[in-house]
């Protein structure tokens, strides 16, 4: 008896140590079909109220892009702004090249009947250019969508008319009413474009600083810029290993490019640990940065205090459907490279609230969703391995089944609704977060 009173006592005392999390959570989570996926067709962007569609139909060589309701009602074709003739027929030439691997005489021959089809080059141009167009959590703004597709760049999609403007930039990034920042891959520049533009007026160009990366850009609501650059590395050896080491660090700038104030976040070895992407929340002054690639499984956040960013390492709890997350001083989270040293962990943030308070996390070790509260940096388990899987296998056949790692090929338009190439074809996944 008194052995048993013992071991209750150490249970409470050790309960009484783990910190307020949540726990775990059955959520409300279904697909929603918004198009036909027999026929070949995705969705791959939704408006921020989720009202407005953006299908994708892929039947090689040739592509569709439109946008429409729910249930297909309103639909309207992608058409092209801002582009010549001129342009459209060498960027289609090449687009049809790249996907087809045709040879020259056969290319231009597909591309004058295209023309003929599609009545310009610009029609044909919008029928060829997508390879695997996707939206980035953090490019949807109202009824403006940006998206991304890695055989050219970046796109402005109107979600609304369809108008579409082709950015062929390395970096873009969308502010809250449709402005877009745009960074030149060939030239270095970096400009605005207004949701009325379709080229960058002239004279425009930003005054940033050369010699640095910029590896990704958020644009606030007051027109000012946070972004996440870095130099270009210096290759350094150690234990007969060599690594490409480059430094990295948040930057506040201006309208005009000029430098407001700065986060410094050491080295990091580019390959492993250099962080690459970022999230923003205006709301709280919380960022979030994190490696895109399975290979890199650094993590890191700063306030609206720091000078310095902190590394954020997620801590598994012994109770299962516990977790939580701590801010911790760059030595005790990495060694100099950036590289984890205690832990092995790999977080993908999918993307941030509307209200800028929660991230939804794809743990994709322990093949849970996750929503994580960045200001008390607790996390609730929306869904578990098996529930993921379970939801989007339930309307479908698909030949392989779909499970956890479909998540990290989704987009989330802020609210309750993913979508992308990680859904099955013809659904969108609704889950509620909060």
């Amino acid at each position: 008896m008194k052995k048993g009173f013992c071991l209750l006592l150490v249970s409470v005392l050790l309960l009484s140590l783990i910190p307020a999390v949540h726990a775990e959570s059955s959520v409300e989570a279904e697909l929603i079909r918004v198009c036909d996926g027999d026929n070949y067709e995705r969705c791959v962007a939704v408006n921020a109220d989720g009202t407005r569609f953006l299908i994708f139909q892929s039947i090689h060589p040739e592509s569709n892009l439109w946008v429409q309701n729910a249930d297909g009602s309103g639909r309207k074709d992608l058409f092209l702004s801002g582009i010549s003739e001129e342009d459209a027929e060498f960027i289609a030439g090449l687009a049809l090249m790249n996907s087809t691997k045709l040879k020259t005489e056969q290319v231009e021959k597909m591309l004058e009947n295209k023309k003929k089809q599609y009545g310009n080059a610009a029609g044909a141009l919008i029928h060829c250019i997508w390879q695997s167009p996707r939206a980035e959590f953090s490019s949807v703004a109202g009824d403006w969508v940006l998206l991304c597709d890695y055989s050219f760049g970046y796109a402005r999609i109107n979600m609304q008319t369809g108008e579409t403007v082709l950015l062929y930039k390395a970096e873009a990034a969308m502010g809250p009413d449709g402005t877009v920042f745009c960074r030149s891959a060939s030239e270095g520049k970096a400009w605005y474009l207004a949701p009325n533009e379709t080229e960058p007026a002239e004279n425009s160009a930003l005054d940033l600083p050369g010699g640095i990366l910029l590896n990704d850009a958020c644009l606030l609501e007051d027109g000012t810029l946070w972004t996440l650059e870095s130099d270009y590395g210096n290759i350094v050896e150690k234990d007969d290993r060599k690594y490409l080491v480059s430094s990295a660090a948040m930057v506040h700038r201006d309208a005009d490019g000029r430098e407001l104030s700065r986060i410094e976040g050491g080295s990091f070895d580019s390959q492993h640990s250099k962080p690459d992407r970022f999230l923003y929340s205006e709301s709280t002054g919380i960022g979030i940065l994190y490696g895109s690639t399975y290979a890199n499984m650094s993590m890191w956040i700063f306030g609206p205090e720091d000078d310095t960013l902190k590394g954020l390492v997620p801590e598994s709890l012994i109770l299962p459907g516990f977790t939580a997350f701590h801010a911790v001083d760059r030595e005790t989270a990495v060694d100099e490279f950036g590289s984890p040293l205690n832990q092995q962990w790999s977080m993908l943030p999918i993307g941030l609230s509307e209200d800028g308070k929660t991230v939804l996390m794809l743990d994709r070790e322990g093949n849970r969703l996750l929503s994580v509260d960045i200001q008390a940096l607790t996390a609730n388990i929306l869904m578990n391995g098996e529930e993921i899987a379970a939801v989007l296998n339930s309307k479908t056949n698909e030949p392989n089944p779909l499970g956890p790692a479909n998540i990290q090929y989704m987009g989330f338009n802020g609210r309750d609704l993913l979508c992308g190439q990680g859904c099955p074809g013809g659904y969108v996944l609704r889950i509620l977060i909060n």
